[in-house]
């Protein structure tokens, strides 16, 4: 019986200072650390090369017969169900940050606030696999990440209430950008704009336009293994499930996610104590990272991956296949009748830049 367990372990530590400075302004700064541990845990696993020695046998002493398990000799069932995969992941993180906030100027219609702000962090992570005969040793990859970021951020009042005139009793104008220098990934610079405009009591429209920018996981790039998944396929003309192959490990060419965002929304405030507030927000999501490993549906969506080449199917698996296993990279399950040969279906489980989304909405909120 094949049994699969893990755990998860983490902890966080954040102090930090806060002071007043003259003129209203005000800094802080802090400091973060923590690390977390996973484990992923697989006994009793189907040793590939006992399986089919044991299935080509014609004596009963070493035989596997699949058709009557009772007559198969506890010692090879010993020997075949034997593989074990453990894939520990522990992660170091080390953040600081330093702000400061104030009024930079006075103006008719209000004080003019700014911020800046420097960020740090360095991450680190140890990167485990052991996967084959009980006994075999862990093998670690260490990849690391240092990012260094700056931000800025300004409030402009152009109209508020002391120079309140018809058609703007309030206006005004949020600035703000960041910068981020990755040491793996390209650097990046993202601006957002707000408005806030009421031309006239109790009624505020509003909008605002961003970029943003996710760099992937240290763990999507470089993977956590590196293997070959015997897996069982959803079949998309109903029959019996699909006998599939899929490879995980790294893509050091992954790309890093972006999105475009913007909104338009409106507050009223008819009576005292109501607010009606309806927002239209859309987003613009690119380059989003998505993994096949554990797609056992994929095949239901073919047409989603036309021209990626990750999905290989026919004549054209088995040799894939066999190059890997040539290559040396263990196999999790059993083959198709025992031999790459026999495989018709090969999928690239590691991660890609695959995924894209526009979503648009609209929110209603009344208050009272």
């Amino acid at each position: 019986r094949n049994v699969n367990f893990g755990h998860s372990q983490s902890w966080q530590l954040t102090p930090g200072i806060r002071a007043k400075l003259p003129g209203g302004w005000e800094f802080e700064a802090l400091v973060d650390h923590g690390t977390t541990d996973d484990n992923s845990l697989s006994y009793n696993g189907v040793g590939n090369a006992a399986l089919n020695a044991a299935l080509a046998s014609k004596n009963p002493a070493t035989a596997f017969d699949p058709y009557g398990l009772y007559r198969t000799q506890p010692s090879v069932i010993a020997g075949i169900f034997n593989q074990i995969s453990l894939n520990p992941t522990i992660g170091h993180f080390t953040g600081y940050e330093a702000r400061l906030n104030g009024t930079l100027f006075k103006m008719p219609g209000g004080a003019v606030k700014g911020a800046v702000g420097y960020e740090r962090q360095d991450l680190t992570a140890d990167l485990g696999t052991a996967r084959g005969n009980p006994g075999t040793p862990i093998t670690y990859t260490h990849p690391s990440r240092t990012v260094n970021s700056t931000y800025a951020e300004m409030l402009v009042p152009f109209f508020g209430t002391k120079n309140a005139t018809q058609g703007f009793r309030k206006l005004e104008v949020d600035l703000a950008v960041r910068y981020d220098s990755y040491s793996d990934v390209r650097s990046t610079t993202n601006p957002k704009f707000g408005v806030n405009w009421s031309p006239v009591d109790k009624v505020t429209f509003r909008s605002s336009y961003g970029t943003s920018f996710r760099a992937p996981l240290l763990s999507q790039i470089y993977g956590n293994s590196n293997g070959l998944y015997v897996q069982s396929y959803q079949n998309p003309a109903g029959g019996s499930p699909i006998v599939g192959v899929a490879k995980s490990g790294a893509n050091l060419d992954l790309k890093p996610e972006t999105a475009q965002s913007w909104t338009f929304g409106a507050d009223i405030d008819p009576i005292t104590g109501l607010r009606l507030s309806a927002t239209f927000w859309s987003v613009d999501y690119k380059d989003q990272v998505i993994g096949l490993l554990s797609d056992l549906s994929v095949l239901t969506r073919l047409s989603q991956y036309d021209g990626t080449g990750l999905i290989v199917q026919g004549p054209s698996a088995a040799p894939l296949v066999a190059s890997y296993i040539a290559q040396g990279l263990p196999v999790n399950g059993a083959l198709p009748g025992g031999s790459a040969s026999n495989v018709t279906l090969f999928v690239y489980g590691a991660n890609f830049n695959l995924g894209r989304s526009i979503t648009r909405g609209i929110d209603f909120q009344p208050s009272y």
